[in-house]
């Protein structure tokens, strides 16, 4: 560190229990869970990081081999490693599993807007997918409304084509990716992206689609039932056969939601 004392060692030297210290380099672990995949343009870092040593700790938790894995600061990291540090200040903390890491490291990146929003959506996938939680449950504990959390999901579920497009496009609003991400096929998709890329506006764009879609639409009904349960379901959504499974799971999904706080009257 380039500097005399890291307000981490102040922390260290109270009464109470310390909640910050050096951790070694080598007895640090990067995160497989990490949602950021991309660590992006690290020269600014690097330099920042030998002329005035990391100035936000990393958050790491101990995995019970006397290895701590990174929780939230991996480019920290990166660029700690990549001058040669030896030590490197952190705040350890203890999670209950692998899911309230995921929420930490989302929460801290989110917050500090270094997730690009395909890897936003990704993390929320892998809670729901991977940890089993709700789209209510991730947006409690990442603190945006539910809806965002389902559009936002759309957006990890894009064909890699069309993922790689926007990104050869240099699309990065959600607000447009997401127009793109309701087309209702990969040829619209596309065509969502050349209209984006030729400048029209967001509300252009997202009339476009509606009209798109409103010509495609061709609706689909679900039925269920069981000859030793005495009720059926049947479901009439006016959309495309295409994302017929995932529209019916977000369906029953929000309906058991809303019956289990009684929001629908039973």
């Amino acid at each position: 560190m380039r500097h005399s004392k890291h307000f981490i060692d102040v922390l260290f030297e109270r009464d109470d229990n310390p909640i910050g210290m050096n951790i070694p380099i080598e007895a640090i672990e990067t995160n497989q869970d990490q949602p950021r995949k991309e660590l992006g343009d690290m020269e600014s870092l690097i330099e920042s990081v030998k002329q005035n040593g990391i100035l936000e700790p990393i958050i790491v938790t101990p995995k019970g081999d006397g290895k701590f894995k990174i929780i939230a600061g991996e480019r920290r990291y990166h660029a700690a490693v990549a001058c040669g540090f030896t030590t490197v200040p952190c705040v350890e903390i203890i999670i209950e599993n692998e899911a309230q890491a995921l929420e930490l490291a989302l929460v801290e990146n989110l917050q500090r807007k270094d997730l690009d929003p395909f890897e936003e959506a990704e993390g929320y996938l892998t809670l729901q997918e991977k940890y089993g939680y709700t789209h209510e449950e991730i947006a409690k504990r990442i603190g945006k409304r539910r809806s965002t959390i389902s559009e936002t999901i759309l957006l990890a579920k894009l064909p890699e084509e069309i993922k790689n497009l926007c990104r050869h496009a240099d699309i990065k609003a959600k607000s447009l990716l997401l127009e793109v991400a309701k087309a209702k096929d990969i040829k619209q998709m596309r065509e969502m992206i050349d209209s984006i890329v030729s400048g029209m506006a967001r509300e252009e764009i997202r009339k476009l689609r509606k009209e798109k879609n409103i010509k495609q639409s061709r609706g689909f009904c679900f039925e269920w039932k069981e000859k030793n349960l005495p009720f059926q379901l049947k479901i009439k959504y006016n959309g495309n056969e295409e994302e017929k499974r995932e529209k019916i799971i977000e369906i029953l999904r929000t309906l058991l939601e809303k019956i289990e706080k009684k929001e629908i009257e039973i």
